[in-house]
């Protein structure tokens, strides 16, 4: 008797922790974008292209990172404080998740297309912008925390 009056709070409860937060942006998987698409694209309008997504990709990624600190601070006061707080979490990770893959994939069809024409093109991929943006975030925190 006992024991059953803790279990459904308690599954209730996980639930919501595991599926109210947003994920790390730099787990999102890779939107399949066609090669195809930027085949006609000249080197220089592949390098045009190619700062535009390492622009957004920065911005999104900036939005996605402080969307999951939000939650994640959400759900620590809702575990100390009041859990039923807990239910207002967003839920997920919402249509920047989806557009983030989108530019992922963007990129790599990108990309294909520089290598296949010998562009001199330097760009940062998604994942260089991430750890860019963390080692930033990092070096920050080291130097308040010091």
């Amino acid at each position: 008797m006992g024991l059953g009056r803790f279990l459904l709070p308690g599954l209730l409860f996980g639930s919501v922790i595991l599926t109210g937060c947003g994920s790390h942006p730099g787990k999102y998987d890779v939107a399949f974008v066609s090669p195809e698409l930027y085949q006609s694209y000249s080197c220089r309008q592949l390098g045009q292209e190619m700062s535009r997504v390492e622009q957004r990709t920065e911005s999104l990624y900036a939005d996605l990172k402080s969307e999951r600190t939000h939650d994640n601070w959400h759900s620590g006061l809702g575990l100390v404080f009041f859990w039923p707080t807990l239910f207002s979490l967003e839920g997920g990770d919402g249509p920047e998740a989806q557009e983030y893959a989108q530019l992922k994939g963007e990129y790599q069809a990108l990309e294909h297309n520089v290598v296949a024409k010998s562009c001199a093109i330097t760009a940062r991929s998604p994942a260089e912008v991430i750890k860019s943006q963390e080692a930033q975030a990092h070096n920050s925190y080291s130097q308040t925390a010091g």
